[in-house]
């Protein structure tokens, strides 16, 4: 909705798991987090059901609008607190 394309996204609680969507710029960074193992990114930690069921809650929200809706109803509140300022 911004026009933008971050280069990290950080998701969690809701996909019943935590972790972080990365683009091609993190690897402009040598040792970056998914070249150099350590705790913070062993998010999926080789669960398959953990991986699976966080990929299909990605897929429900880009297939059910999601975002679109989340972003309406940012407008909605957002448009309401104005009224009351």
């Amino acid at each position: 909705q911004l026009g933008i394309q971050p280069d990290v996204v950080a998701f969690g609680k809701k996909t019943q798991v935590c972790g972080l969507m990365a683009g091609g710029r993190v690897d402009e960074i040598t040792d970056n987090v998914f070249t150099v193992s350590s705790r913070i990114n062993s998010t999926w930690g080789g669960n398959l059901v953990d991986m699976v069921r966080s990929r299909r809650i990605l897929e429900v929200i880009e297939v059910d609008g999601l975002f679109d809706q989340a972003a309406d109803s940012g407008r909605y509140l957002r448009g309401q607190l104005d009224t009351l300022a």
